[in-house]
């Protein structure tokens, strides 16, 4: 079982032992109870069909149960300050939701790789091919050497210097 489906499993236990509650006792489902469990249904298809679209149909999901609008559990808690609460249910699967998913949420590395070599790469390069003759410092310049971008302008910066280029 992949660990993306373990909200999915929580939310389908909650409904499960929701259903044998009503079917047991005189509890009754509403409109609450009603809608999320056909999100929940929405984002199980989503899962196998447009894997892609599951996070988000998913997320929202847990969005919206968080501000009480649906609910999977027969009975309806809420947590908060002057009537403005959320439900801790829907506040635990999102967090379980966000952990697994945390490399969308949060992004390990956003900061762009450049392909310019940076000065000290190329000051490196000087030093190292400052002793190369201009024969060789002319063959690496070249750009369809196998060498470096760094080192191909150092040798070019060097046969600039012994005014070769």
């Amino acid at each position: 079982m992949k660990k993306e489906f373990v909200p999915i499993l929580l939310s389908l236990g909650l409904v499960l032992s929701s259903a044998i509650v009503v079917f047991v006792t005189n509890y009754s489902f509403n409109y609450k109870h009603y809608a999320g469990i056909s999100l929940l249904i929405i984002s199980i298809i989503s899962y196998y069909k447009k894997p892609g679209w599951y996070v988000y149909i998913f997320g929202l999901t847990l969005l919206v149960g968080l501000t009480g609008l649906i609910d999977f559990f027969y009975i309806s808690y809420s947590m908060g300050i002057s009537g403005v609460g959320v439900n801790p249910i829907f506040v635990a699967l999102l967090i379980i939701f966000v952990a697994i998913h945390k490399q969308l949420f949060f992004p390990e590395n956003t900061k762009e790789v450049s392909n310019e070599p940076s000065e000290q790469q190329i000051e490196f390069f000087r030093n190292k091919l400052a002793t190369k003759t201009v024969g060789d410092l002319k063959e690496i310049a070249n750009d369809e050497s196998s060498y470096v971008e760094a080192a191909r302008m150092a040798a070019r910066e060097l046969l600039k210097e012994k005014n070769v280029l």
